[in-house]
């Protein structure tokens, strides 16, 4: 049996940030009880073993240790020995007590740190509900319950920040040694605060593109492989279960708003907790919108997100003859290169991905 990967949706958040367009909403505890107890019951039944198992939100970290010890429950037997296991969390959910009931009675074993910016004002911007302290304080508790694999998340190219700003979070990713990095530009989606407010007006693209050079840059000088468009990571630390995005392998979405990639099939799960748990209690399948998946156009984009690229050799010969066509003007301007049958975005390139992506497939 091919190990695949999971993907678990946690559709709760204790307040909604301004920014966020994922699909979250509150929920009582009586809600989350009986949600924990529909994902339960889907996954017992899943006749899959999986090898990365990550769990988004909305914000997973809501979850007690005993809502994580029953879904793990009902996955015993489907896990491989060396299974990646990650949940994302807030920084303000990371208490010392709710860490070691994590590692002791789970075997979750790495930790994605919503951290997003250093500067209070920032946070409070951006509706976060924890502080700079708060979130250095959090990097120490994962360490001391002895999380070894963790990554921290920040927002760049935002309103008012500044070269120093970008400067003190890889100072803080030196200062704590973390293993793992994800630096996102902030996107304004519409129907969220951010985007009724005008939010949008205030990003200079030419501001957003300097920040993100500088993030790149200097998290290269300690040390970190940029090693897809957003991620960058000490060696051996890359997430594994992005990375089956990226590669397009397969994977199984739970939960509300998940997509899954199986059997060369693209589907998902309606944005709509209340119809998932009933049809999982129900024994009826919560899946929808099956659509053919993986084709080469498809694999081509995603693995250009990668540092790795392409393999041209793996194309067909129609493929790689238009890409060997476009590619001399896109290497002249340093944005791919072209290496040992090996095709992919350089680190200027990465600026304007999309754009060279869609110039080499379409």
């Amino acid at each position: 049996m091919t190990n695949i990967g999971l993907y678990i949706h946690v559709p709760f958040c204790k307040q909604k940030c301004p920014y966020c367009d994922f699909y979250s909403a509150s929920g009582s505890r009586e809600n989350i009880s009986m949600y924990i107890s529909a994902v339960a019951k889907e996954l017992q039944n899943l006749p899959h073993r999986f090898d990365t198992v990550f769990f988004g939100g909305g914000t997973p970290s809501l979850l007690s240790a005993a809502d994580f010890e029953k879904l793990f429950g009902a996955l015993d037997g489907k896990l491989t020995e060396t299974a990646e296991i990650t949940i994302e969390s807030n920084p303000a959910d990371l208490t010392a007590e709710y860490l070691s009931d994590l590692k002791r009675l789970t075997p979750i074993n790495r930790l994605s740190v919503g951290v997003q910016s250093l500067n209070d004002n920032t946070l409070n911007f951006l509706g976060r509900r924890h502080t700079r302290e708060q979130a250095a304080e959090a990097i120490e508790k994962i360490k001391a319950a002895g999380f070894d694999n963790f990554s921290v998340d920040f927002m760049i190219g935002l309103p008012n920040e500044t070269e120093k700003d970008i400067e003190n979070m890889l100072l803080f990713a030196e200062k704590y040694d973390i293993p793992h990095l994800s630096a996102y530009l902030l996107k304004v989606e519409e129907n969220t605060p951010f985007y009724k407010t005008g939010v949008a007006d205030l990003l200079d693209e030419d501001k957003v593109s300097d920040s993100f050079s500088l993030f790149s840059r200097l998290a290269g000088e300690k040390g970190y492989s940029h090693y897809e468009i957003s991620n960058f990571s000490k060696n051996g630390y890359e997430c594994k279960h992005n990375l089956k995005y990226w590669r397009c392998e397969e994977y199984l979405g739970i939960g509300p708003a998940a997509h899954s990639f199986l059997d060369g099939k693209r589907f998902s799960v309606p944005k709509d907790t209340e119809k998932y748990v009933s049809a999982i209690l129900n024994s009826l399948s919560p899946y929808t919108d099956f659509q053919d998946g993986g084709d080469e156009s498809e694999r081509l984009m995603l693995s250009l997100r990668l540092k790795e690229g392409v393999r041209l050799s793996t194309l067909s010969e129609d493929r790689r003859n238009i890409i060997l066509k476009k590619a001399p003007m896109l290497v002249n301007a340093g944005y791919i290169e072209i290496s040992n049958d090996i095709l992919s975005i350089t680190e200027k390139g990465f600026l304007l991905s999309n754009s060279i992506i869609c110039e080499l497939i379409f």
